[in-house]
């Protein structure tokens, strides 16, 4: 037997929900789907309205997104009971209201005169604009057309004004949602280009009389934004507007957006969705600056097409660079590449144009990216650390060269090949054609080549090495190729996002950069002779340590690691001093800290025996209070006592987590504390974060290159609770003793480097001992989720 038809109103409605979630699973488009959604809730408004008896004198009007009949399966009802001061409709429409509300349906009517709607609209421009979308859905045509015919008088005579706060919430509302035609999770709704500035066009529309016809582009966009839309509502079951990197292979998948498709380069069905997001945002966010009478005209005269082995003329390698260096180069840009000029101009763009990045580190898609990076360069001077601030070169040369190294530093992305290797090979094209000097050209296929060196290096590896210095030193070469490497890498980091920058990393570079510089141009190492700047820092040292007895302080340093004395900051090797000198009974443990000024970073010092697993159980109880490491260093005295330094980011609130941490570590120490238990709950209590890394399994690379003396870990992985905690376990547990860890996190994804030695002091050169140590790693990192 069949189903029997369903009766009331909200059944109908139900019903009907159902069926359009089949069409749209089936291909329907956005907007059969948005107007399909909307006439289900009008038949539902009528026959509910009518069912009680409807109400003279009054009317039910569809404002805002169901005004304009462009609802998603989880928007709101926005609904207003128009009435003659003398009818009460409140009862009415409270029994409407919890019918829909008993259907799983979210709408709370209002109730307005016409006087009260028009005073409302002209005093607030949200409330105007949800009104100019007004739909009568049931009750009183009358009322319903003397209010709009008011309301459209009031617009259209005071167009000047409302243009102008239109113009002012849309910048307002772009500058909280972000841009949806750019960043990673873009903002369907309330984004730059998205939902929100279409009904804008509208809206401007409204203030015309007649309105101009839409162009079939912004219909396109329309129809795409909100099958996204639908689909992502569908399978959130719930009203969410930020197309989150987690739910956009589902979203791609379902949409039966299939890899490659006709965006070419073999990309994922998710890399094409977005794609195709981002240019229609971008045409939306165009035609909107274009309605506001703000978009950018440009023009950069003859070009010979683009083709391979075409020179610029030099106006337009002069003309183009002017807009680069410009107030605005991403406004430059967007008026170029609507007219299709941008890539005509440089062809190797295409690859990367609208081409999103699958991790949270970036903000922006790689396109906008790269432009971001160009307008980076001039926030240069600004910088805290001497040699980036002046990194940035005079207009001139190597100021043109740098742009154009940051217009193309990630050029390569977007292919299966290194992008840094394909990047440097499609610069070296782009600036032959483009008609910088030869040795520019080089300069230029160099920089590419190499923009990830001084971040890689700062942030993985021991840069008090000098074997790390002078391989640096010798793949940059000059002392111009360093500082405008610098001054790359720094507007690279800045452009990517708070979580690429900050003043731990650019302390960092700064100092390999320095370090650099210094061999470059003096050919010295470490600024003079070694020994004569131990000896000096060690005599600096016993006169600031003249408060503890003399023996102990020879003592101590006769048995400190020389790379200490070298390696430390003056005013930390006093500070490390005073901590290892302070007296400590048997097995107990000092941690102390301190904020470093200027680099919102805090410097732990750990103090306590030597013992098998003791920088992995410090590690896991700094994790189990929510301290995100950065670096770590390891010193061990010859007589026993080891010196722990961890690097910890600034998030707030330490003091008090320190001392809890201090105790815990305590009690892990003796034995009556689990820290895997603990940080297993820990990791449960958290939402997973799934989606925000690169995904993929973790990875390991051992390395017994980097150094004279270690062999390197580096463990790549998606951040987690305790990661670090786990990997050196694993290493304490194979009898390898940690020299050092550096941490670097890029968004949701880390790169730890571990610095270790066998038990007897030696690499690990045996390769059956080197599989074990790996194969153990993975599974610890796989095993810690």
């Amino acid at each position: 037997m069949s189903e029997p038809e369903p009766t009331r109103p909200t059944e109908r409605l139900l019903e009907a929900r159902r069926r359009i979630r089949e069409a749209h699973t089936a291909g329907a488009s956005g907007l059969e789907t948005a107007r399909a959604l909307s006439a289900a809730v009008d038949d539902a408004l009528r026959a509910l309205w009518d069912g009680a008896g409807g109400h003279p004198g009054a009317a039910l009007v569809a404002v805002g997104g169901y005004g304009r009949q462009e609802m998603s399966p989880g928007s709101d009802i926005d609904l207003i009971v128009l009435h003659a001061k003398r009818d009460d409709v409140s009862a009415p429409a409270r029994a409407l209201a919890y019918e829909l509300w008993d259907a799983g349906m979210d709408v709370a009517p209002a109730l307005h005169t016409p006087a009260e709607g028009l005073r409302l609209a002209t005093s607030r421009v949200d409330s105007l604009t949800a009104f100019l979308d007004a739909r009568l859905v049931a009750g009183d045509p009358g009322l319903f057309d003397e209010f709009r015919g008011r309301l459209q008088m009031w617009a259209e005579r005071w167009r000047d004004k409302v243009r102008a706060q239109l113009a002012a919430t849309t910048g307002e509302r772009h500058a909280r949602a972000g841009d949806a035609g750019a960043e990673l999770e873009p903002n369907l709704k309330a984004g730059r280009g998205a939902l929100r500035d279409l009904a804008t066009l509208g809206w401007l529309d409204h203030l015309e009389a007649p309105p101009a016809p839409r162009p079939p582009a912004l219909g396109a966009a329309l129809d795409f934004l909100l099958r996204v839309r639908h689909e992502l509502h569908y399978q959130s079951d719930r009203h969410t507007d930020t197309l989150a990197m987690r739910d956009q292979q589902a979203v791609a998948e379902a949409l039966a957006i299939t890899a490659g498709d006709t965006d070419g380069q073999g990309l994922a069905p998710e890399d094409v969705l977005m794609r195709r997001l981002y240019r229609h945002c971008r045409t939306v966010a165009h035609h909107l600056e274009a309605a506001f009478g703000r978009a950018v005209e440009m023009d950069l005269g003859t070009l010979p097409g683009g083709r391979a082995g075409m020179r610029w003329p030099d106006a337009v390698r002069t003309r183009f660079l002017a807009l680069l260096t410009g107030a605005n180069p991403r406004a430059a840009f967007e008026a170029l590449d609507e007219k299709g000029v941008w890539v005509a101009a440089v062809p190797e763009w295409a690859t990367i144009a609208c081409l999103p990045q699958r991790n949270v580190y970036h903000r922006f898609a790689v396109d906008v990216h790269s432009l971001e990076t160009v307008a980076a360069v001039q926030t240069l001077p600004g910088q805290a650390f001497p040699i980036i601030a002046e990194s940035l070169p005079p207009p001139g040369p190597d100021r043109d060269l740098l742009t154009v190294a940051c217009l193309f530093h990630d050029i390569g992305k977007g292919g299966s090949e290194d992008h840094s290797v394909r990047g440097e090979r499609l610069a070296r094209s782009a600036g032959e054609r483009m008609g910088l000097a030869p040795g520019d050209v080089e300069d230029l296929a160099w920089l590419v080549r190499h923009h990830l060196l001084l971040a890689e290096t700062a942030t993985r590896r021991d840069i008090r090495d000098e074997r790390v210095i002078v391989t640096v030193a010798e793949s940059v070469g000059t002392g111009r190729r360093l500082r405008l490497l610098v001054a790359l890498t720094a507007a690279d980091s800045i452009a990517t996002g708070p979580s690429a920058w900050g003043s731990w990393k650019a302390t960092l570079i700064s100092r390999l950069a320095g370090r650099v510089l210094h061999l470059l141009e003096r050919g010295e190492l470490v600024g003079g002779d070694v020994s004569a700047l131990a000896a000096r820092r060690e005599r600096d040292l016993r006169g600031a340590l003249v408060g503890f007895p003399a023996a102990e302080v020879d003592a101590h340093l006769a048995n400190m690691p020389r790379e200490w004395l070298l390696g430390e900051p003056p005013a930390e090797l006093v500070r490390q001093s005073q901590a290892m000198l302070a007296p400590l009974r048997g097995d107990e443990v000092s941690l102390s800290a301190e904020l470093e000024a200027g680099s919102g970073i805090w410097q732990a010092l750990v103090v306590g025996r030597d013992r098998p697993g003791f920088f992995s159980r410090v590690s896991g109880t700094l994790a189990l209070h929510g301290f995100n490491v950065v670096g770590a260093e390891v010193y061990t005295r010859e007589d026993g006592l080891a010196l722990e330094v961890f690097r910890l980011e600034a998030l707030g609130d330490e003091e008090h987590r320190l001392d809890r941490a201090r105790e815990d570590l305590r009690k892990v120490l003796a034995g009556r504390l689990s820290l895997d238990m603990r940080l297993a709950h820990k990791r449960r209590d958290y939402e997973p974060r799934q989606g925000k890394g690169k995904g993929g399994p973790p990875r390991m690379v051992i390395d017994n290159d980097s150094s004279d003396f270690y062999t390197l870990i580096d463990v790549h992985a998606e951040d987690r609770i305790g990661l670090l905690y786990a990997v050196t376990k694993v290493l304490a547990d194979l009898m390898l003793d940690i020299h050092k860890a550096k941490v670097s996190t890029y968004g949701h994804d880390v790169v730890d480097v571990f610095y270790v030695r066998d038990a007897e002091g030696t690499k690990i050169t045996d390769p059956g001992h080197a599989r074990e140590v790996e194969a153990s790693v993975l599974y610890a990192v796989s095993a810690a989720r």
